[in-house]
């Protein structure tokens, strides 16, 4: 091939540039310069350009070497530290000590929790998919559990309460008024025809219609006296016949009597002014 030049041992370049121009070796393509290196130890050592003649690779004697497009590479190394401005992506294992940053451009990696948007302070986690979290703020995090914002329980949803204890001021006023009783021995729960009050045995029993006295009526009933025309046994009562000689004391009025009742025998005494309907004898 025409102007072709083949080295097989080896090739040595020696020397500077002409003055002003320390470029010792310079590779033109038909675009333009495709590798260049400087006879210099500060600035650019050594380029390598793409088709138009804009370098895409740049060592420079500061440490410094930029690879990728002219004025936006994507990495950068800069002595021990590499910095890239885009996605890396590997086939293999990448090995690092540590991550800097938020992490929110790191996806696709098994085991690792994607963070979606930016979380500020005192915002609350909330998955939205299994390895994504987003923040959320505090009236977020009630709207998302149906909680109201008031003390008063309008748009409670109960169902989404599953433990703890409710102050007062979340249940219902009628509830609030069984909470706000107080623990006495004895005390009855009863509705008063709007809410709910506390009352005392008497007090109970008088609202209920029994036994209003307050008697015992656990407690067996017993008799007095000695007449038995009247027996009683645990709490039943029976009524007896009258035995009128045992049972009955004292002259029974003449009204009580049956008018037909005229049978005098034996002695009778009589006082005062008696009289008789019909015609009597007497001996």
């Amino acid at each position: 091939m025409a102007n072709e030049f083949k080295v097989k041992k080896g090739l040595i370049v020696q020397g500077s540039g002409s003055s002003g121009d320390n470029t010792i070796l310079d590779v033109q393509g038909n675009q333009g310069q495709l590798f260049s290196i400087t006879d210099s130890l500060e600035g650019t050592l050594f380029t390598v350009s793409d088709i138009s003649g804009i370098p895409i690779l740049d060592v420079n004697s500061n440490e410094i070497v930029k690879i990728g497009t002219f004025g936006s590479e994507g990495i950068i190394v800069n002595g021990s530290n590499v910095t890239a401005s885009a996605h890396i992506s590997a086939s293999g294992t990448i090995t690092a000590n540590a991550f800097v940053g938020d992490g929110s451009g790191i996806t696709g990696i098994s085991g690792f929790i994607d963070i979606s948007g930016t979380p500020v302070d005192n915002d609350f986690a909330k998955f939205t998919d299994g390895n994504t979290v987003e923040g959320r703020s505090a009236s977020e995090v009630i709207s998302d559990l149906g909680l109201a914002t008031s003390a008063t329980t309008d748009t409670t949803n109960a169902s989404n309460i599953g433990s703890g204890t409710l102050p007062n001021a979340r249940l219902d006023a009628q509830l609030q008024d069984v909470a706000g009783l107080a623990v006495t021995t004895g005390g009855f729960i009863v509705g008063d025809g709007s809410n709910f009050v506390l009352e005392t045995g008497a007090t109970a029993r008088a609202s209920l219609g029994v036994d209003a006295a307050g008697t015992d009526n656990s407690t067996d009933v017993t008799l007095a006296g000695s007449l038995n025309y009247i027996t009683l046994s645990g709490q039943e009562i029976t009524r007896n016949a009258i035995d009128l000689a045992a049972d009955v004391t004292g002259v029974l009025p003449s009204a009580n009597l049956d008018s037909d009742t005229a049978h005098l025998s034996g002695t009778q005494t009589f006082t005062g002014a008696k009289t008789f309907s019909s015609l009597a004898s007497f001996t």
